[in-house]
């Protein structure tokens, strides 16, 4: 999802200069706040990913992995809503293209 919105994004800047810009600018700013939110996401992802590598690692690397995933593992809900809630509103807008 993360890269498809990347993409999005991409093309709705190649061609924003074709389309009087304020009507794009709400349109890009919602996308790129579910970059930043998906971004968060796979972060999340990596830190799960993280243990895995460190268990072999020793002690240090264990607790660092063990602090990193702890602190990630509070957060994704409130992405998850914050993503819903970006999604309800990129949908509400008018696309600027048309």
């Amino acid at each position: 999802m993360r890269k498809a919105l990347k993409g999005l994004r991409y093309t709705c800047e190649f061609f924003l200069s074709l389309y009087p810009e304020h009507k794009a600018n709400q349109f890009l700013k919602e996308i790129r706040a579910l970059q930043d939110v998906f971004g968060y996401l796979n972060d999340v992802a990596a830190a799960r990913r993280l243990g895995a590598i460190c268990a072999g690692e020793g002690r240090e690397a264990q607790h660092a992995a063990a602090y990193i995933l702890g602190w990630h593992s509070a957060q994704p809900s409130h992405a998850w809503k914050e993503a819903h809630k970006g999604w309800r509103k990129l949908a509400r807008l008018a696309h600027f293209w048309e």
